[in-house]
């Protein structure tokens, strides 16, 4: 969980990091998960910068263009996007 990012064997950038994400996107397909979801969120938060600075939401891919990337380390598993 992204929010565990304080944890120090964590991986701090685990939003943003194309490599950690395929690892993970393997390992659910190695262990015979159906789907992989991923929802669209609004690119620029509306927070105040003091909360912005504690958040671990700061920034992530776009769902679709992460998926399209994915899609050619994966064989079974789907890979399900929603649009806003």
């Amino acid at each position: 969980h992204t929010g565990a990012w304080r944890y120090p064997a964590a991986w701090p950038d685990a939003n943003f990091n194309f490599l950690h994400i395929k690892r993970l996107i393997r390992k659910l397909e190695a262990g015979k998960f159906d789907a992989f979801f991923m929802a669209d969120h609004l690119a620029v938060l509306n927070m105040p910068i003091n909360a912005l600075k504690r958040s671990h939401t700061v920034t992530s891919f776009e769902p679709f263009t992460l998926l399209s990337a994915l899609a050619g380390a994966t064989e079974h598993i789907g890979l399900i996007a929603t649009g806003s």
